[in-house]
Parts: C-alpha cells; structure tokens; sequence
C-alpha cells in the first residue's frame, strides 16, 4: 500500500509540476516542495564530485524532461541542456524486443515525451543554452558530433574522452560498454530490417511527424 501511494502522490506532484512548467499555474509549495528539495540535493552532489574529482563539468544524464527543466531553472547560467534523441522506430524496435510495451503503446508513450518535452524546451530554456542532439550522428560520427557537443559547452574536444576504459569509474547504473577496452560505438539501426511494413506504416501515420520535427527522416 504504501508503494502504491507513494506511485499515487508522485504522479500528482509530477502532474502539477507539469503545469507550472508548461503554463505558469501557481503551485502552492507545498506540492513542490519534495521536486524542488531533489534539485538542491542534485546541485549538492554536482558540487561535491566536482570538488573531489578536480572537474569542472557533471553530466547528469536526466531521463525525465521536467527534471531537466527544473536542473536549468534552478541555475540557468551553470547548466546547459542537450536533448538526446533517437529515431522513433529504433525505440520502438528496442521495446518490442524487451517486450515492454505493445506497438501501439510504446508509440503513444515515445510521441507523448516529445509533445510535452519540446514546447517547454523551447520556452524555459534560452537557445543557446539548448542543443539537440541525435544518436544516430553520436554512434555514427562520435568524434565529430562530440566535437560540437564540446564548442556547445565551452570546452575542447580530446579523443581520450572516450576511452572509458582507461580512466577510474564509480558505476552506479548505465551501459556495461563503458568497462570494455574498446571504446568504439556501433549504431543499432536492425530496426530497419525487424520492423514489418505494417509497423512501420502505423509508426508514420502517427507519430512519423514529430520523428521529422527531432531530425528523423
């Protein structure tokens, strides 16, 4: 039971964060005081490794857009948002093959995330602290898509920042790829031989529009 309520009140939290976000509803704090008290904590913990690690970058690899968005508000001028995105198919192959979802179910949820995350994006986030980046270029073209993920921060690009396995790692979560002595990444693209015609045909009909608007085509 109490997991179940503890699903219940997250849900309401997240949906009134949701609001406040898109449409700039007042939210009595109390509601949003568990989201905000998170975010603090988050800043804490950048600082803390950055001070121990001597770097001056954390990347938080935030899976959850309102989450992003409330990273960047809290400190706008020290955080930077890059939109990682991979061709919708990809996704829904991926979730076939883990048997997650059903076809119809993992399209509603991929386009869902997109409709909600990409007009916020676009009107919290100033456009040049925003960057969108696709997956396929990141696995296809790494160094040079690094490259300009690298200008977009500030900083330098160096070929060593993909040699994972040469530098100490604390793991806590994430891809096992990190851990083997070849750094190089293979692009998934077998949704393009997996997926039927009718899945594919369902997947543009219904959420092939907003596949192009991230740069999918």
């Amino acid at each position: 039971h109490q997991r179940k309520s503890y699903k219940l009140r997250r849900r309401l939290f997240t949906g009134l964060n949701y609001l406040r976000l898109r449409y700039g509803l007042p939210i009595p704090s109390f509601f949003l005081a568990s989201i905000q008290s998170g975010i603090r904590n988050s800043f804490i913990l950048f600082d803390t490794v950055r001070e121990i690690t001597g770097k001056q970058i954390v990347t938080d690899s935030t899976k959850t857009y309102q989450r992003g968005i409330d990273l960047y508000m809290a400190k706008p001028n020290q955080t930077r948002i890059i939109l990682l995105s991979r061709d919708g198919r990809g996704f829904i192959h991926s979730n076939i093959k883990r048997k997650l979802f059903s076809i119809d179910q993992s399209i509603t949820n991929w386009k869902k995330i997109y409709e909600k995350a990409l007009p916020m994006l676009q009107k919290l986030v100033q456009k040049e602290h925003y960057l969108k980046v696709r997956y396929e270029d990141l696995a296809g073209e790494t160094h040079n898509e690094l490259s300009r993920i690298c200008k977009f921060l500030g900083i330098g690009y160096e070929r060593q920042m993909i040699e994972f396995s040469s530098k100490v790692n604390h793991a806590t979560n994430g891809n096992n790829m990190r851990f083997l002595p070849d750094p190089t990444i293979h692009t998934d693209d077998t949704w393009k031989e997996s997926l039927s015609e009718r899945t594919l045909r369902i997947f543009e009909e219904r959420a092939g529009a907003m596949n192009k608007t991230l740069g999918h085509n």
